[in-house]
């Protein structure tokens, strides 16, 4: 992950694992809102919409062509 450069992608700055083995990670903090709250407040057209979607998809696939799967966690 830390070496991904992608404007769509957040940095990792700092990882490792504790002392009871479960690993973690910090990435950069970027200032924003989730995508849903983004659309619904600029009231984004169909076409805006579907370009942000495709912005998206271009994000995944350069993290899975350098073998990073993303995942969502589970509620």
């Amino acid at each position: 992950l830390a070496r991904l450069n992608h404007p769509g992608i957040v940095g990792l700055l700092e990882g490792g694992t504790t002392a009871d083995g479960l690993s973690w990670f910090t990435m950069e903090f970027i200032e924003g809102q989730d995508l849903l709250s983004y659309v619904r407040t600029n009231g984004l057209t169909l076409k805006e919409r579907v370009g942000l979607i495709i912005q998206l998809c271009k994000a995944i696939e350069i993290a899975h062509q350098n073998l990073f799967v993303h995942r969502e966690p589970r509620p």
